[in-house]
């Protein structure tokens, strides 16, 4: 009985272990010179352009875009190093939004 409690109780404690590590890239990094360049700039807040952080197969990329309901934005994508990202032919904001875990808001135009 002690000797099946022990297993259990080291089974719990590898299984919480295995839980609690951080998995894919860090996001606590900074915010590329160019990205807080481009923020600093954009002083118009008609169509409520945004910045955010993704995970994004296995990186950090961060997603420009706006919330304007009448508004016809186009999204834009960046490296962790502030470079655009040119995604693949056919590849949607929507497949992106799908597969892609929101990391955090970075920046909402006028907020």
């Amino acid at each position: 009985m002690r000797k099946t409690l022990l297993i259990l109780a080291g089974v719990v404690l590898l299984y919480a272990a295995a839980c609690s590590k951080k998995k894919g890239p860090p996001t606590d990094i900074p915010i590329p010179a160019s990205l807080q360049k481009m923020i600093a700039q954009d002083t118009n807040c008609t169509c409520s352009p945004y910045l955010k952080e993704y995970v994004w197969r296995n990186q950090v990329v961060y997603l420009q875009g706006c919330a304007g309901i009448a508004c016809n934005c186009i999204s834009l994508y960046y490296t962790a190093a502030g470079e655009p990202i040119e995604m693949p032919a056919g590849y949607t904001i929507d497949n992106f939004l799908a597969e892609a875990p929101l990391v955090k808001t970075v920046w909402n135009c006028g907020q």
